[in-house]
């Protein structure tokens, strides 16, 4: 049913490409990554029992997690920013 709805309320939006609740899980999965969140919080939360699973699974863009580092790094304002 879930999969149902979302292909509907895809469909009423105009959205080009077919919209699935993978789709969902893994831009989520991905989001906490670039947020910072600890990865073995996200292999929880998608019931994944192995780490490199969630590693293949929610690959992180190498520009935010650049941007990330960046934000974090204790000497900030001479590395890159």
């Amino acid at each position: 049913m879930i999969r149902r709805l979302i292909r509907l309320h895809g469909e009423r939006s105009d959205v080009r490409d077919r919209v699935t609740p993978h789709m969902f899980r893994h831009s989520v999965a991905t989001y906490l990554l670039e947020e910072g969140v600890d990865i073995r919080y996200v292999q929880r939360l998608l019931g994944h029992r192995s780490i490199s699973t969630t590693e293949i699974y929610t690959h992180v863009a190498d520009a935010a997690l650049k941007v990330r580092i960046t934000e974090r790094h204790p000497r900030r304002g001479i590395v890159g920013g």
